[in-house]
Parts: structure tokens; C-alpha cells; sequence
């Protein structure tokens, strides 16, 4: 066992990074106390608990010691600070190992100045070093010679690193690119090479202290060699930030945490080695710290970058426009002019803007920079905080400059559809796609999509004047006035499908997040509205994750037109996509999941639906098999066990397979997920959820049975993306009824109404008129039904089917309105209604004069329950509005 130290201005956290990586490849168990959090890994399985120290106070120091000691941490690297030295938070803590970074100007605004704060440094070595600890010392850094000659004079152990002359450890040559460093090492443990992923001078003397450190704990130099060979460091330290496939039409970007003059220097040294075009710098400075450093700072930059873009970092309690004037002071007196904002569409010369945002800053500072530049985001590093006078937000350089680096450039839109670019530059950067020339925002690229009744040509020209950059047009169709950019491909709708694919698959480049798939005859958008709430239940936002990081579809966006436009507005900020995909003709579900490639596929029922462009239920079924038909080999499909039509297809597939039964275990004894113990009540619903041996209490703020196997659906896809149980339920409680999908309100007469008005097909119109009679409980119950459309040849006989049906519920009352009325109220008395509570109307106004004559002759009242449901196309909503209190009187 061994307890290790690493102190110094800058490369802490990246020393004890790179240490912790050589210990765990080696086999060892580790653990961290530093400034990115405190963790320790043992066989394989790593604990990570919030740092808000880089070194804690000496009660939890020793409480997190004890921690790691009973899990069976063997080796603990700590970084330890000048303000913990100073005020003994190390108590009586002795080191195995310590080393020595560097030593530039920071935290005078708490030492004296820089004697002072090496004396605090010292204090590590003299205080909390073992008799026959071993010291390690960057002897490169010119406060090394003093810690030196007191450690020699004291004939204690020492390795002394770096490219002085006589070095324990010397490095000898050293190369680097953007992608990695070689060093070329000598002394007492022989001659080697090293390779790293990490770039830069100061790396090298980070990696240098790191292979000192593993050296003085008995690591062999291959053990050296082949574990730093692999080590990637610490995150936000000269990070770079990866887009592989898109990378020769973009700038590389890096993010450091670099926040002090010295460090400042040594990052842009690093990058300006580097082949390069030209060098951006983005860096701010935190406020309520030492002020001394900020002109510092900001000369820093302007001697070595070329670009410069003074931004916020922490302001904390400070006004971010003082702290910016403060470093523009030093920058100025580098000689550099300052520019306006407009400048950096073709920075030519030298200069520095000043952008109050740093969102802002950094998606300027990537979209003016060209393939072959260097961007550098200083300052932040691994923080995923912003911290003002309201205290913390979210914010995170790296995925800031991801989403930057994932914005369009026209090279992308031509591999993405193969279309010829008839005018444009190459290099220009692009805001969002559009189909809208309403909702066209600068930069936007335009694409013109020819519909029944439409055609988005005729628009080139108001795209253009409202900002768009680019337009993608139909070959040919090219306004002969436009003077952006355009590209000319074979057919637009491809290309819409075509671009989103792309944006798909570079998102996934970059990011993790699970896309799941939705489709299926009813149940579809509750379904994704349920897994679209777990998944936000499982990603809060908070410092944790980024706002709006659960990307689900909107409204009416689940075509084929809808579809892609949903998947366009993804980026690597999204922890999770929920994607509805409706239908109206074969071949269309293939279009979209072909475009999706989602990791979870789930079709939640088949039943009659669109039997006019599908003929019958095999028709309906082969149709929403092409999800499953086009999903990739690791995705996931989730099958509903009581659909026999679902079964008999998940059969025909080798992908793994999660089955859910809204009817039990004893129905479905293959499911994987299943509901015990249904209670409907008057607004709610719960189950228990059964998931092997797992049992969950769910509550739904929601009515009628048929939602509980939309409940079941959404858990099956939440646990194949990693949810726990409990989690779910949190979810699924918050949810509330989607818009005019089963909402329980209330008649001006004080009826209780249920507004399920959004689309109907036969197996949802009998889902709601279950729901009716299970909510009138004994109460009178009206059904006002319209018609459900796209039936086809089968309308009559399933309108037929439905009056039916309302008669063997025993509902009260049926309206029915619409061209299969009549269809409807003739099979409800055939099957024993009585004539006068069955009526056919031509109109909507209809029902509703008779609805209100009902109540005023008393057959119906304050206890009853009124029903409303049709096909979208019947605007049946109407007919609630109708009813419906007005604001006048809900005001009084």
C-alpha cells in the first residue's frame, strides 16, 4: 500500500490522472482525492463522489481514507493545495511519494506573494513526507533548484525530472502533433521511449513527474512505457475535442483548464508548435480571485494567439464586463487592436473581440475558424458549471464546442446527399435546416420540399431575404436570382432523410445518447410521452446534465417529413431521443427507421388502422415489421406479449428482445415485463411493475386500462436503455394526460368530460368507451362520437361494430355524427339500445344543441360523464369547446 502526493501550481490533476490510469491498467486498485472529484476503483468497478476541494478538510479527508481502505484501495493519490498545506487539512497525513509541478503566479490573493506561497508548497516535503519517502521534482521549474538543494542537503530520497543535465529521469528529444507526443527518455532506469495521446511541452513534463512517481512506487519501465502509452490524462487539460468524420472540414479545438498566466503560456506554446494555419483563443476570468493576474492573462494570450476572444469565465459575485475590461488592459498593451463581433466572419489580421456569453463566444470562435486553424478554450477545462451571482448553472467548454464543431458546413450537406454545389464557399458555416420560409433564421439552410398543394421553389427568394445562407433545391429548380449558396440534388425529400442520417450518425460520434423508435396502431404518442418523462426523471436538469437534454417528437411531427426534422434538431448535448413514427402506406415506417437507425425499436400494437392504404390487418402488420425489419443488429426490440400479430413477426428476428404484457405472466409466461394488481380509480391508475424478480409500485395520473400496456412499453424501452425501476416510477408519476388524449375536464353544467378527441381507430374508440363506463361507475354515460376515417372497405362494418359495442357496455347515451352516423346508431339498437338514446346527427352544432337540451330536461346532470372521440380529420375538439366553460365564466 502506498499514499502518494502531488503539489504545484499547474499539472496536478493531470499527473494524478495519468497515475491512477498506469496503476489500474497494471491491475491495482486506486484511489483519487483531487480537484476533478475523489474516486477509487476497485477490480474494475469505480465509485466517483463530488470534489468540492481539490483537497478536503481533515475530517473528511480521513472519513473518505477510510472509504477507500475498506473497499480495498491499495494506492491513493491525493493533490494537495497550497490553502490545505497552510491550513493542516492533512492533519497528520505522511506520503509515500511526493512530487513537485511547478510553481507560477497564483492565489496571491491569498499568500503574500510568491515566497510565501512557496513555503506553503514546501510544506509537503517537510512536513508530510515519510523519513524514507521519496521526493519527486520537476527540476525544469525555477523553483525547483531551492526544493532540490534542501532535499539533497538532507540526503533524503529524490528523483529529479526534466532536460536539466543529470536528471534521474532526462528527457532527451521530444516531438509533437495534434494528435500525440514522443519522448525520448534517459537516466537512471535506462534509455526508452515514450508515446502519449497528450500534446505539448508542459505534457511532457506532466508525463516526466507521472513516470518519476510510478518509478518511485516500483513500476518497471515497460510498465511505464505501455501504460502511459494509453493514458489520456485529465479531462479539460489541452483536451482535444473529436469529431472524427468531420474533422478535415473542421478546426481542432482544444479545451484547458489553464487559468493562470503561466499556464495560459504554456497551452498556447503548446498549440502554436503545432502545424498550423492560425491560433483562436477564447479565455476569460473568474471573479472574487486575484485580479493581479488578469492583464497578465490577457497579454499572454495576445503575444501568442492571432484570433482572440475575450469572454466570461466565473464571474461569481463581479459584473462579467469588469472582468473582461480588466484582462483587455493587457491585451491592449500587446499591441492588439480591438474589433467588432462582424470581424470574425473573415479575421485577415490580428485582433481580439470581447462577447459577453460564453455559449456565444464559443460557437462564434469554432464557426469562424477554418479547417487547419486552432482553437483553444482556456479557463474552464473539466468544469461543467458556470458560476454567477445566482450561483450555478450548468455549462460544459467540451460540449459547447461539440455542438459547435456538429454545426452544418456545406461539405457536409454534399456527402450527406451527393448534390452538386452550383455556388457557394466551401467553408462557410451553417445554422439549422429548414423547411419553412416563415422560419427562416440567419445562416439557415433552406431546403424546398414539393407537397400535394405546394411547392417550396416558389419560396427561394423569401428564404434568402429572411437570412437563409444556403438553399438545397431539386435539380433544375435553381432560382436564377438567388445569390447564396445552393445545392442541387435529385430529390428533396431524399435529402431531407439523407441529412438527417448524417446528422445521426455524427451526433453518435461524439455522443452516447439512446435513440428509441415508437410505432404502432394506438397507444404510440402516450407511449412516447411516458418514456419521454422517464427519461427526463432520469436526466434533471441540474449540474448533472444540461437543460432539455431528452430530445422526444412534437405535435404532428412523426411522418416521414416530421421525422427527420425532429432527428435534425439533435446534438451531443441530447442524453436520449424518443422518436414517434406514424404511418399511412407501406414503405414509409421502412423510410424512417432506415433514417433513425434507432438502438431501441418498439411497435406497441397492431390493430386496423389506415386500412385504405393497407387493406387489412396483415397489411397494417407488414407495415409496422419495418421497423424491426430495418433496425440494426444491437438494437433492442420491444414486443407487446398480448399481440399475437407482434409475437408471431419478433419470432423472424435474431436481435436481442424485451416482451411486456399489460395482461400478466399467466397470459404471457415469456414476458420480461408485466403488471400485477390494476386499480383504476377516478383521475389515476396504478399497477405494480414486474420485471423478473423486481417489483415496482407505478402510479399514473392518467385514465383508462389501455395505459398501463403504454406504461408497460415505455419501462421496457427505459430499462433497455439503463433506467432503474424506481426511476420510472418517478417518471411516469409526473406525467400528465397529453392534449386532447383522454383529458378529464368539466362541462359549464359541471359534467365531468372526457376529451379524447386528438384521432380515433376501432381499437382506441373501444379502449375510451371501456374508460367512459369505468368513470361513470353507475352514473349516466354519452358517448359523441365521430367518424374514424381511413377504414377504407371495412368503414361500414367497423362503424357497425362500434355501435355495437356501445350497446353491450351498457353506455347511456350515443351521438353520432358524421358520414357513418347512421352505420353506428342502426347497429346499437339492433344490438338492444333503445331508440331514444341512440341518435345520428349531420353536424356537430347538432350534437351540441341536443347535449344541452338533454341537461335542461334533467337526463343529464351534475353526476354524468360525457365521452367525445373521433378521427383527427372530424375536429371533434370542437365539440368540447362547445361545451366547455368560457374564461369569463371560469373567472367568476
Amino acid at each position: 500500500p502506498a499514499v502518494l502526493a502531488v503539489t504545484g501550481t499547474n499539472g496536478k490533476t493531470t499527473v494524478s490522472y495519468l497515475v491512477e490510469q498506469c496503476l489500474l491498467k497494471a491491475g491495482e486498485s486506486v484511489g483519487v482525492v483531487g480537484t476533478v472529484s475523489y474516486r477509487y476503483t476497485v477490480r474494475g468497478a469505480t465509485v466517483t463522489l463530488p470534489a468540492p476541494h481539490t483537497t478536503p478538510d481533515a475530517l473528511v479527508l480521513q472519513e473518505l481514507l477510510r472509504k477507500m481502505a475498506d473497499a480495498g484501495v491499495k494506492t491513493v493519490i491525493m493533490e494537495v493545495s497550497s490553502h490545505a498545506l497552510v491550513q493542516q487539512r492533512l492533519g497528520n497525513l505522511r506520503f509515500d511519494v511526493a512530487a513537485f509541478t511547478n510553481l507560477s503566479q497564483d492565489h496571491l490573493d491569498y499568500h503574500a506573494d510568491m515566497a510565501d506561497y512557496f513555503a506553503a508548497k514546501h510544506l509537503l516535503f517537510s512536513r508530510h513526507l515519510k523519513e524514507g519517502g521519496v521526493a519527486v521534482i520537476n527540476g525544469d521549474n525555477i523553483w525547483a533548484g531551492e526544493l532540490l538543494s534542501l532535499r539533497q542537503g538532507q540526503g533524503r530520497n529524490c528523483i529529479s525530472c526534466g532536460s536539466q543535465t543529470g536528471a534521474d529521469l532526462r528527457l532527451a528529444a521530444a516531438s509533437s502533433d495534434a494528435h500525440g507526443s514522443r519522448l525520448d527518455l534517459t537516466g537512471r532506469w535506462g534509455q526508452f521511449t515514450l508515446t502519449s495521446p497528450l500534446v505539448g511541452g508542459f505534457n511532457g513534463e506532466n508525463l516526466l513527474t507521472a513516470a518519476a512517481m510510478l518509478f518511485a512506487v516500483g513500476i518497471d519501465a515497460d510498465g511505464v512505457r505501455y501504460g502511459l502509452a494509453e493514458a489520456y490524462g485529465a479531462p479539460g487539460r489541452l483536451q482535444r475535442v473529436e469529431t472524427a468524420s468531420a474533422a478535415a472540414s473542421r478546426p481542432t479545438v482544444f479545451v484547458d483548464y489553464a487559468h493562470t498566466p503561466d499556464a495560459v503560456r504554456q497551452a498556447l506554446s503548446a498549440l502554436k508548435a503545432l502545424p498550423h494555419r492560425r491560433l483562436f483563443c477564447l479565455m476569460g476570468c473568474g471573479g472574487d480571485r486575484d485580479k493581479g493576474k488578469r492583464p497578465l492573462m490577457g497579454q499572454a494570450v495576445a503575444e501568442l494567439a492571432d484570433v482572440v476572444i475575450l469572454t466570461d469565465d466565473n464571474p461569481r459575485r463581479e459584473e462579467p464586463e469588469q472582468i473582461r475590461r480588466e484582462i483587455e488592459t493587457g491585451v491592449v498593451a500587446a499591441g492588439i487592436t480591438r474589433r467588432d463581433v462582424t470581424w470574425l466572419n473573415n479575421p485577415t489580421n490580428a485582433g481580439f473581440v470581447n462577447i459577453a456569453g460564453r455559449a456565444l463566444a464559443i460557437r462564434l470562435a469554432v464557426q469562424a475558424a477554418r479547417p487547419g486553424d486552432i482553437v483553444a478554450l482556456l479557463g474552464k477545462g473539466h468544469e461543467r458549471y458556470q458560476q454567477g451571482k445566482n450561483g450555478k448553472i450548468f455549462f460544459d467548454d467540451h460540449l459547447e464546442a461539440l455542438t459547435a464543431l456538429c454545426g452544418w458546413r456545406l461539405p457536409d450537406l454534399i456527402a450527406a446527399t451527393g448534390g452538386r454545389l452550383t455556388a457557394g464557399r466551401q467553408e462557410l458555416p451553417l445554422a439549422k435546416v429548414s423547411t419553412d420560409s416563415r422560419a427562416i433564421g440567419q445562416g439557415d439552410i433552406f431546403l424546398a420540399l414539393k407537397g400535394d398543394n405546394f411547392d417550396g421553389h416558389d419560396f427561394q427568394a423569401k428564404a434568402e431575404a429572411a437570412g437563409a445562407a444556403c438553399l438545397i433545391v431539386a435539380r433544375g429548380k435553381k432560382s436564377p436570382a438567388a445569390a447564396i449558396a445552393c445545392l442541387e440534388v435529385d430529390d428533396t425529400l431524399t435529402a431531407l432523410h439523407d441529412l438527417a442520417a448524417f446528422r445521426r450518425r455524427l451526433v453518435a460520434e461524439v455522443s452516447q445518447q439512446k435513440i428509441v423508435a415508437i410505432t404502432g396502431s394506438c397507444g404510440k404518442t402516450t407511449t412516447k410521452e411516458m418514456l419521454a418523462a422517464i427519461f427526463r426523471a432520469h436526466y434533471p436538469e441540474g449540474l448533472d446534465n444540461p437543460p432539455a437534454c431528452v430530445l422526444a417528437t412534437q405535435g404532428n411531427l412523426n411522418n416521414v417529413i416530421g421525422l427527420p426534422l425532429t432527428l435534425l434538431a439533435i446534438g451531443p448535448h441530447h442524453k436520449a431521443a424518443v422518436l414517434e413514427m406514424g404511418m399511412n402506406a407501406p414503405g414509409e415506417i421502412a423510410r424512417m427507421g432506415k433514417t433513425a437507425q434507432a438502438d431501441i425499436c418498439c411497435i406497441t400494437n397492431v390493430h386496423g388502422v389506415h386500412l385504405e392504404g393497407l387493406g387489412d390487418i396483415g397489411g397494417v402488420a407488414r407495415a409496422k415489421e419495418e421497423l424491426f425489419a430495418t433496425a440494426g443488429s444491437d438494437a433492442i426490440l420491444i414486443i407487446n406479449g398480448d399481440d399475437p400479430h407482434l409475437m408471431a413477426m419478433a419470432a423472424r428476428y435474431g436481435q436481442r428482445r424485451l416482451i411486456f404484457s399489460a395482461r400478466g405472466q399467466d397470459a404471457c409466461p415469456t414476458a420480461d415485463f408485466w403488471a400485477e394488481d390494476i386499480c383504476e380509480g377516478e383521475d389515476s391508475i396504478s399497477f405494480t411493475l414486474c420485471h423478473d424478480d423486481a417489483r415496482q409500485e407505478i402510479v399514473l395520473s392518467l385514465i383508462g386500462r389501455h395505459n398501463v400496456e403504454c406504461a408497460l412499453a415505455a419501462s421496457a424501452c427505459a430499462v433497455a436503455a439503463g433506467v432503474p425501476l424506481v426511476t420510472i416510477a418517478q417518471g411516469l408519476s409526473a406525467l400528465r394526460a397529453v392534449d386532447k388524449r383522454m383529458n378529464i375536464g368539466w362541462t359549464r353544467h359541471g359534467l365531468k368530460l372526457l376529451n379524447d378527441s386528438y384521432n380515433a381507430n376501432p381499437a382506441s374508440m373501444a379502449a375510451a368507451l371501456a374508460t367512459l363506463q369505468k368513470q361513470a361507475a353507475g352514473k349516466k354515460s354519452l358517448a359523441i362520437l365521430g367518424d374514424m376515417l381511413e377504414l377504407g372497405p371495412a368503414s361500414g362494418g367497423l362503424h357497425e361494430e362500434l355501435g355495437r359495442q356501445a350497446a353491450a357496455l351498457d353506455v347511456s347515451l350515443v351521438a353520432a355524427v358524421g358520414s357513418e352516423a347512421e352505420r353506428v346508431v342502426a347497429a346499437a339498437r339492433q344490438a338492444g339500445m333503445a331508440a331514444e338514446v341512440a341518435h345520428a346527427f349531420a353536424t356537430k352544432d347538432e350534437v351540441v344543441v341536443w347535449v344541452e337540451n338533454l341537461i335542461a330536461s334533467g337526463r343529464l346532470d351534475a353526476q354524468d360523464v360525457i365521452l367525445v372521440k373521433g378521427s383527427r380529420g372530424m375536429s371533434m375538439e370542437t365539440v368540447v369547446q362547445a361545451l366547455s366553460p368560457t374564461t369569463d365564466r371560469i373567472g367568476k
